[in-house]
């Protein structure tokens, strides 16, 4: 008996899960843009927590494009290397 595994299939998942990334790191980039663009045009959003709010959301977007884009280039091109670049980027996103 010959086992046989279906190559096609893992390659459709993962193009999948790239969808399934790309579509969230939009979201995640709309919500963040709607909330910088409410605060900065807005007067009476210009209080302290709404500055602290909009640096909150300028923060996020940083890290979830550093993190989000590194995942979808692994999901689309199977590069499971990480380049030193790229490591010490998110190591100082992150500290």
């Amino acid at each position: 008996m010959l086992i046989q595994y279906q190559i096609n299939q893992f390659i459709i998942c993962i193009n999948e899960l790239a969808i399934l990334l790309l579509v969230v790191y939009l979201m995640i980039l709309i919500g963040k843009l709607i909330i910088l663009t409410l605060v900065a045009t807005d007067p009476k959003l210009q209080s302290a927590m709404y500055i602290f709010l909009s640096n909150l959301a300028l923060t996020d977007t940083v890290i979830s494009t550093s993190v989000l884009a590194e995942m979808i280039a692994v999901c689309l091109w199977n590069d499971i290397t990480i380049s030193q670049r790229v490591s010490s980027s998110c190591i100082w996103l992150f500290w």
